[in-house]
């Protein structure tokens, strides 16, 4: 321990070095495991299969439906299918939307249905007609 010229006590602590992390996948989705280069057949089948599930944009989505890419790499390979295959990429678009109006027909069924099993006294059928 030393004094100093007011009168207060420092200690010395000794040096240890805090180890670097190797990758920072934790806070991103990119690891060391991502693939670079020409994306394979089945790669560019994930992706398309993704962009109908999520909708076009939503990468972090689409990314996490294809394992061996990474955010950014979904996102520019996007952009090159776009520019590239124009009419593929408003397939896709149309596959989504219809996907999405099955989608929510088939969730206001599904409340329809709970709303009949809520009620104490079914309806007359004859009534509904």
């Amino acid at each position: 321990m030393e004094t100093d010229r007011y009168h207060t006590t420092r200690v010395k602590l000794p040096i240890v070095a805090i180890p670097k992390p190797t990758t920072w996948a934790l806070f991103s989705f990119e690891t060391e495991e991502m693939a670079s280069g020409t994306w394979s057949t089945h790669e560019h089948e994930l992706f398309e299969k993704a962009c109908v599930h999520h909708g076009w944009g939503r990468w972090k989505d689409i990314a996490l439906d294809v394992p061996s890419r990474s955010r950014s790499q979904v996102k520019s390979h996007a952009q090159k299918f776009q520019m590239l295959q124009p009419k593929q990429k408003e397939i896709l678009d149309m596959l989504h939307k219809e996907r999405s109006r099955k989608k929510q027909v088939k969730d206001e069924m599904k409340e329809f249905a709970l709303a009949l099993l809520n009620l104490k006294h079914p309806p007359n059928t004859l009534e509904i007609l």
